[in-house]
């Protein structure tokens, strides 16, 4: 086995170095609405000063805080979920410490725990499969591990999971930290950030790159109890935001209206979009994200059709416990659906 940096010095780089322009981007889990029009006005009404002064994150969390009814002592901001979920496994683990993850799961995820050098033991959670909630029990203690990372719906299949299951897991681990990823949990309409509430050993970070329509701007966050968000405020950069990004923050919330209307579009379109894959004969696997998953034979040289023809599509080369390769298509709008579809006919005839 390879030495962990020389086997991370290995790996594809996740970001997309790519100008994506010219594309139907459904590789990326974007809004293809984009955010409320509210956004760009409060980005363009940003006064010259507050360009040159060090922003203050506080509002965006005081305002995060009143929409769930929870003190603002319980809530983080950062660059991204990501950067919210790497820092947590830095402060939690050292080298060699265990973590626990379903398998297959956001694969940064992996990667931030590759990069401590922790050991990594994965529970399979395929689409068909139940929640393994007493495999999972289980392998965290048998592993001692001292953090267990969910994602619900999961990360790429969008399999939605009880939170009764996942409040289970949580009490019966109380000595282990418990990090439940909702990024896509506006589509599922499902949450367990009340059980904060109750459970100092967890963590849930959501973002607004997805529902929200705010990829661009980097901005997520995170609700706990305030004995896990003090050190973790402590270990994120001093100024993690930028003026701009909490600006738009802020603008995106107070239009919620806005991103319900998206969910809603988006997720009609999703259900439209599986019955023609299937019609098309792949096998297309429920999910209550922003994206679908299909299986079938040949999916590399189909995403590679798709991009000559102008649609980026997300493939996977290896997914266990998943035999074979799978593509991962985000929701775009009807057209781009339209178009996906049209392709992918094209593809069946040459």
């Amino acid at each position: 086995m390879l030495p962990i940096r020389e086997t991370i010095a290995r790996m594809e780089p996740y970001q997309m170095e790519e100008d994506r322009t010219p594309f139907v981007r459904l590789d990326a889990n974007e809004n293809p609405y984009g955010p409320s029009p509210q956004v760009a006005r409060a980005i363009a009404a940003i006064p010259a000063a507050d360009l040159a002064r060090y922003p203050d994150r506080r509002p965006l969390r005081e305002a995060l805080a009143a929409r769930e009814g929870l003190p603002v002592e319980q809530v983080e901001v950062s660059n991204g979920s990501d950067d919210i979920l790497r820092n947590l496994i830095d402060l939690t683990l050292r080298p060699g410490d265990a973590a626990v993850v379903t398998a297959p799961t956001f694969s940064m995820n992996i990667l931030f725990l590759m990069v401590r050098e922790a050991r990594i033991a994965k529970v399979p959670f395929g689409p068909a499969d139940p929640f393994p909630e007493e495999d999972i029990i289980a392998t965290v203690k048998k592993e001692k591990a001292k953090l267990l990372m969910l994602v619900n719906p999961g990360a790429p299949l969008g399999q939605p999971i009880d939170p009764a299951a996942i409040e289970r897991v949580v009490a019966a681990l109380p000595g282990t930290l418990v990090v439940v990823d909702e990024a896509y949990g506006e589509f599922s309409g499902v949450t367990v950030l009340p059980l904060v509430r109750r459970y100092p050993n967890l963590v849930v970070t959501r973002t607004f790159s997805k529902a929200w329509g705010l990829a661009g701007m980097r901005v997520g966050y995170c609700f706990a109890d305030p004995a896990l968000i003090r050190p973790l405020r402590t270990a994120l950069s001093p100024y993690p935001l930028s003026a701009a990004a909490v600006t738009a923050a802020l603008a995106a919330l107070s239009d919620e209206g806005w991103m319900r209307r998206c969910v809603a579009k988006i997720t009609e379109e999703r259900e439209r979009m599986r019955s023609l894959l299937a019609a098309l004969g792949y096998t297309v696997f429920p999910s209550a994200a922003n994206a679908l998953v299909v299986t079938g034979g040949g999916l590399a040289a189909t995403a590679a059709y798709l991009k000559e023809r102008g649609i980026l599509v997300r493939h996977f080369a290896k997914l266990p416990p998943l035999a074979g390769d799978i593509l991962r298509i985000s929701v775009g709008r009807p057209e781009d659906t339209d178009r996906l579809i049209a392709v992918l006919k094209e593809r069946r005839l040459t």
